[in-house]
């Protein structure tokens, strides 16, 4: 090979048979698709489009490019390509750490694997050769406790990566989902000394108005976290919106006994502002063994079910909504805590669609100042909604400034329902005009 960067010398290693063929990387390849991801997606395309995700025929590549394992900046990544379970079609994932440059230095661009083990192995990387060993004992164990295991075995200076759970089972798609409470979002902070607040995000404080749910929590707290800890979780009165905000804003003293608060985190510390690393699932086992113990009326835990695939996600969702649940909440179950928006946790809402007619306008805000805030609409049975959303900077300012043509026009918009109401629709967004209904109503 004339071209730098490449180790020239890819392991193709055989899972079935256990053998290990090595073989230089083609340079016109190299040239095309460069190395990593280009090299990965040629692979697994070169073998063949219709072989089964799950099969011994598939490959999985663990590649990396020809700037690995120098100083160049951000050159530390490792793709891992393969045909995807899911889709059908090639995927790709990334990470970084030093699993890409110690491959490199071990004399590879990458590994191909295929085929299948009638037993659990794991390929051992050092001085330009390959070995697959016996990983029996690996098996069951968290990708952490098995790298921690591989360090101790080969050395503090080994790296890799590991399968996981998910892998061994196989998962197509690991998650957790819960229902979408419709309700007001809480946290009730411990702090090590058995003090609590009951704050919304904001960090407005209802400690007066809902701290008798804390106390109900308090006993088996102060006996379990001598730090304080926080508990994250829904409260709602039944499935009814109005009570709900009732029972929670009215600030004098009412009977608010039919509030519940159904927690689904909990995260050691008295402060929501920390990052809980550990996985979702060892806080969920945490939660649901405290909340066993807890002797209050006031206190529940949300429940959460499974998914392997797309598939269950749907089912499951259906399930909720027809229940009457605002929709799903999909949750990684090896993901951290935060306490901002996290990729680990996904809102999965139902949408509905429903035209309107244009009576009225009202001007925007801040930054929309002179152009539209929102679009008053008269439905089909005489009640009035307001649009504010959905729109392009540029549709809001020509609605503006074009008001009496726009005015009395018809347009469709998504919402979702409150099926405790009748003509209610809460979180409304413009979808587009529709012409065809002013036609018929001219």
């Amino acid at each position: 090979m004339s071209i730098g960067g490449f180790a020239n010398k890819v392991a193709w290693i055989n899972l079935s048979d256990g053998s290990v063929a090595y073989k230089g990387v083609d340079e016109e390849d190299a040239r095309k698709y460069i190395g990593a991801r280009g090299l990965g997606v040629k692979y697994v395309f070169d073998n063949g489009p219709d072989v089964d995700p799950f099969s011994a025929d598939n490959i999985l590549c663990v590649m990396g490019g020809p700037l690995t394992g120098t100083d160049v900046n951000m050159s530390g990544r490792l793709a891992v390509v393969t045909k995807s379970p899911l889709t059908g079609t090639v995927t790709d994932s990334h990470m970084g750490g030093w699993t890409a440059a110690k491959l490199k230095w071990a004399g590879f661009d990458g590994l191909v694997f295929k085929g299948k083990s009638d037993k659990p192995v794991y390929a051992y990387v050092e001085d330009g050769q390959v070995t697959l060993n016996d990983a029996s004992d690996l098996w069951g164990k968290g990708v952490h406790e098995t790298l921690k295991t591989l360090r101790e075995r080969h050395g503090e200076a080994c790296d890799g990566m590991a399968i996981g759970q998910a892998g061994e089972n196989p998962v197509k798609f690991p998650c957790w989902m819960e229902p979408k409470l419709d309700g007001y979002r809480f946290m009730i902070e411990f702090d090590p000394g058995g003090a609590y607040r009951v704050v919304q995000r904001s960090g407005v404080d209802y400690t007066d108005r809902l701290g008798f749910i804390a106390d109900q929590l308090a006993p088996e707290i102060t006996a379990r976290f001598s730090n304080g800890c926080c508990i994250d979780g829904e409260i709602l009165a039944g499935n009814s919106w109005g009570l709900t905000t009732t029972l929670v804003k009215t600030e004098k003293k009412i009977d608010r006994s039919r509030l519940i608060f159904y927690s689904f985190d909990l995260i050691e510390g008295g402060s929501q502002q920390i990052i809980d690393m550990s996985p979702l699932h060892r806080r969920k086992a945490r939660l649901a063994d405290l909340i066993e113990k807890v002797d209050g009326l006031n206190v529940s835990m949300a429940i959460h079910v499974e998914c392997s695939n797309v598939e269950d996600i749907k089912r499951h969702f259906t399930t909720f909504v027809e229940t009457g649940f605002e929709g799903g909440m999909i949750k990684d179950p090896n993901g951290r805590y935060e306490a901002r928006r996290s990729r680990a946790w996904l809102k999965y809402k139902p949408w509905t669609s429903t035209d309107g007619r244009i009576v009225g306008f009202d001007e925007g805000k801040g930054r929309l100042v002179g152009s539209l805030g929102a679009l008053k609409l008269k439905m089909p049975d005489g009640s009035e909604v307001e649009v504010g959303g959905g729109f392009k900077d540029a549709e809001r300012k020509d609605i503006w400034d074009n008001r009496d043509a726009y005015l009395g026009r018809w347009v469709e918009f998504k919402h979702q329902d409150d099926s405790t109401k009748v003509a209610s629709y809460r979180f409304t967004g413009f979808l587009r005009f529709r012409p065809d209904m002013d036609e018929a109503s001219d």
